[in-house]
């Protein structure tokens, strides 16, 4: 009678145990076949740990962490060889624990030739520009210090971010009442600042189907519409592709602080 109690006692126990980290992997599956990148989506939960889930990362090797990012989940599309990968999608939480699972991927090649910019916001090369109204050119003559209008582009702000890479922008404080100010960097071609100058003119005329993801914060916005206010999009001059980040003119150009993750 004593030998079943006690048995019954730590079966119960076993049962009680909480659960720790986990990994969840919703893309590729395990033993999937992808073309390159691969694109990879995942979730982490650490239920014993009230801090919640530090980072998540990709390792596609051993010790070859290729992808890592705050918080609890990932989504990235990540440039892999042919051939099969064990990859493992790991995460931290605030407690010191660690999980990982391992997700084994057949790659074939590349459905095309792609071109990833990752972390724009960090990069070198960008250029502000003010445009003043009543048409809204650019202004040639006018600096980030004014007087027209005034602008910052500051890098690599630790808070508020997703990753400890922000770039905070701030314009306003000029004499003018309405503007835009925007900044641009230049990706591929003559004034190229990722190395991609397209001398002979083969990759611009060959790219289509342009993604791109961006994360914003505002500091006490006083105006509606700000999934409109920051815009970033990907767009072609004459042999060159360039990103483009600005504020449109329908806004006072009073300052505006907007941290925020290209």
């Amino acid at each position: 009678m004593r030998f079943c109690r006690w048995f019954t006692a730590v079966c119960l126990f076993a049962l009680a145990l909480p659960a720790f980290s986990i990994v969840t992997v919703s893309s590729p599956g395990n033993g999937s076949t992808s073309t390159s990148p691969v694109h990879f989506v995942a979730t982490g939960s650490s239920p014993a740990c009230s801090k919640g889930v530090a980072a998540m990362g990709i390792y596609t090797a051993p010790n070859v962490l290729a992808y890592k990012v705050n918080g609890s989940s990932l989504n990235t599309n990540l440039n892999l060889n042919s051939g099969t990968h064990d990859v493992t999608i790991k995460q931290w939480d605030n407690c010191g624990w660690a999980a990982g699972t391992n997700v084994a991927v057949t790659v074939n090649g590349s459905s095309s030739k792609a071109y990833v910019f990752s972390d724009l916001q960090s990069k070198t090369g960008w250029n502000g520009y003010a445009l003043l109204p009543p048409m809204y050119p650019l202004c040639g003559k006018c600096t980030s210090v004014g007087p027209e209008l005034k602008w910052d582009w500051k890098q690599n702000v630790a808070s508020p971010s997703m990753d400890g890479k922000s770039t905070k922008s701030v314009y306003g404080g000029g004499n003018v009442q309405w503007s835009d100010a925007f900044w641009n960097v230049h990706l591929i071609g003559g004034m190229s600042s990722q190395g991609l100058k397209d001398t002979n003119n083969t990759i611009v005329p060959s790219l289509h189907d342009f993604t791109y993801d961006v994360y914003f914060w505002a500091e006490s916005p006083t105006f509606g519409g700000m999934s409109a206010a920051l815009p970033a999009v990907t767009s072609g001059t004459p042999g060159a592709i360039r990103a483009n980040i600005g504020w449109p003119a329908e806004y006072p150009a009073t300052p505006r602080v907007t941290p925020g993750t290209i």
